[in-house]
């Protein structure tokens, strides 16, 4: 009994010590692992910095989301959230309905370009180096998965020649370099500004490079936004900070760290939203909240209506008193007006708005 004891146990502590030995030659073997990548580096790095790291040229932190399905139940709201002439991103790409709009974007890229194959290249090769991280942008990724690699660089970079071109002829009173007609035109400018037809940012202001000096591009952003017609063109003149985000020098982009920037936008909607609201202040004290009334109501209590003298949405004073004053920021009403404010509307609902 008792060697049969000794046995087993021998053989356990044998079979013990070829495990460690098994251990130890992985550990001190004849080929270590050598030292950390700079890649392994930032990524330990990211667990302190509380900052997500991904192996990529350039990181971009903007999201791109799809209009809440609370919003598009809405019956009488739901055809406001998609494009009706043209498509930009990955979302609506392959509606058939959008087909003339697509042909039309390669046009658009060699106006873009005035016809130089040089600078095509030159242009395309910068939307390249964003290209994987603006994939990640879209949190529907099953809409960026039928795209390959170069499928994908194509279309951010058609897409945004097509913004650029379009906000320079309407910013320079060319529209008929555009070859449209002025219904579609109107329609273009309406797709822009849907929260499901966005490219990043920082994919258009890779070619901005293309429009000149600071004092020009801000001109010609301020001239496009007073083509929207959502506020009156003389608050545009001195009240648009076009210096917000738009037209950073490449070289301060060079000189931040990758996707760190707070001015830039996360898209085109973003941008035209910030100017118009502003940055939210968050008040710390409770509010309180009522009904709304009519004005029809308002007015029939004495109270009286006046522009404000800014353009920010959230400019609204009351100034109480006998002869009551109610101060609202104009606004211009058409056939997009609606659609914009909704797909601002869903854009705030998303969790990635700042």
């Amino acid at each position: 009994m008792g060697e049969r004891e000794a046995g087993s146990s021998s053989s356990l502590a044998g079979g013990g010590e070829n495990q460690l030995e098994s251990i130890v030659i992985l550990i001190n073997g004849d080929n270590p692992p050598g030292p950390l990548s700079e890649n392994e580096k930032m990524w330990l790095e990211s667990f302190v910095n509380g900052e997500s790291f991904q192996n990529q040229q350039e990181v971009i932190r903007a999201k791109i989301e799809r209009v809440p399905a609370m919003l598009r139940e809405v019956k009488d709201n739901g055809d406001f959230y998609d494009p009706l002439v043209v498509s930009i991103g990955p979302y609506h790409s392959g509606n058939t309905r959008l087909e003339l709009m697509e042909r039309h974007k390669r046009t658009m890229a060699l106006q873009f370009v005035d016809g130089d194959l040089k600078l095509l290249e030159e242009l395309y090769q910068k939307v390249r180096c964003v290209a994987e991280a603006a994939k990640k942008c879209y949190t529907d990724q099953s809409s960026v998965a039928k795209f390959n690699k170069e499928e994908f660089s194509q279309m951010m970079f058609l897409d945004a020649c097509f913004i650029l071109r379009f906000i320079y002829c309407l910013a320079k009173g060319e529209q008929e370099a555009l070859k449209m007609k002025s219904n579609m035109i109107a329609l273009v400018k309406r797709d822009l500004f849907l929260l499901e037809n966005q490219i990043p940012f920082q994919v258009v202001n890779k070619l901005s490079v293309k429009f000149g000096d600071e004092t020009e591009k801000k001109a010609m952003l301020n001239n496009f936004f007073t083509n929207i017609r959502i506020l009156p063109p003389q608050s545009y003149e001195k009240k648009f900070p076009c210096n917000l985000y738009f037209w950073k020098k490449e070289e301060q982009h060079a000189k931040e760290k990758p996707g760190t920037s707070d001015d830039e936008p996360a898209h085109l909607l973003d941008l035209v939203r910030a100017d118009l609201f502003g940055k939210p202040v968050w008040s710390q004290k409770p509010t309180n909240w009522f009904s709304c009334r009519s004005v029809k109501e308002l007015k029939e209590v004495g109270i009286h209506f006046r522009p404000s003298k800014t353009n920010k949405f959230a400019d609204v004073a009351f100034q109480p008193g006998y002869l009551a004053k109610l101060e609202l920021p104009p606004i211009y009403i058409d056939d997009s007006t609606k659609s914009m404010l909704l797909n601002m509307v869903a854009y705030e609902s998303s969790p990635n708005c700042s």
